[in-house]
């Protein structure tokens, strides 16, 4: 079963979106992160994509971080040169992609580490086994800040991440999932799948979906 995390979005935050919201203040108070458990995450077979094992110490690096990112693992069975990154906005009931971002590849076996909140969605990632020994690939990429329509002060956040997925070439699928509501319901929680049945999504007034998707080819 998946878990949920859901924060009450903080000052550092909103220092994460100088940029784009200007001053604006909330609560820290309630903070619930998401663990990542090594017995979950030891995946050991072939073009499956997972998050990977982390100790106490790294989960606190990690879930302290200015993006607060999670990591995650893949290991093809054939090389792989490119990975699109796109991230993506629920308006009237459909997906509206709100911009992609292309990585280079170059071998069979990464390591990613993915924005936990997709306001301020940032994606780095190493080439772990590359295809020419002396082309070893390590950077990341930032898209644009976006916010709600609704702005970003007083709200709440909650977070999901997909658990282990079988990866085909071309095939997309959903990696991180964000819901952002200004309605104060302690019930309210985000589900992965939502990428793939937008039309069960109930979408109310000052609530706004976001999904971040990755597609290897």
């Amino acid at each position: 079963m998946k878990h949920i995390g859901k924060i009450i979005l903080s000052m550092a935050f909103c220092t994460c979106l100088l940029c784009g919201c200007g001053n604006q203040s909330g609560s820290n108070d309630g903070i619930n992160k998401e663990h990542i458990s090594e017995s979950e995450t030891t995946s050991s077979k072939k073009n499956t994509f997972f998050p990977s094992g982390t100790t106490e110490k790294e989960r606190f690096y990690l879930n302290n971080a200015a993006s607060d990112f999670i990591p995650f693992e893949v290991s093809f069975d054939k090389n792989y040169s490119n990975l699109a990154c796109k991230l993506y906005e629920l308006k009237d009931g459909k997906w509206n992609n709100l911009e992609q971002v292309n990585i280079h590849l170059n071998g069979d076996t990464f390591w990613f580490l993915v924005s936990r909140y997709l306001t301020n969605a940032e994606i780095r990632y190493k080439n772990v086994n590359p295809k020419s020994s002396y082309m070893e690939l390590e950077n990341g990429m930032s898209f644009q800040s976006v916010e709600p329509s609704f702005g970003a002060h007083g709200v709440m956040m909650y977070s999901d991440m997909t658990r282990e997925t079988e990866v085909e070439s071309r095939k997309e699928f959903p990696v991180i999932a964000n819901i952002i509501s200004k309605n104060i319901d302690n019930s309210l929680t985000v589900d992965i799948d939502i990428f793939d049945h937008p039309e069960n999504i109930d979408q109310k007034e000052n609530e706004a979906y976001y999904v971040l998707t990755f597609t290897f080819f």
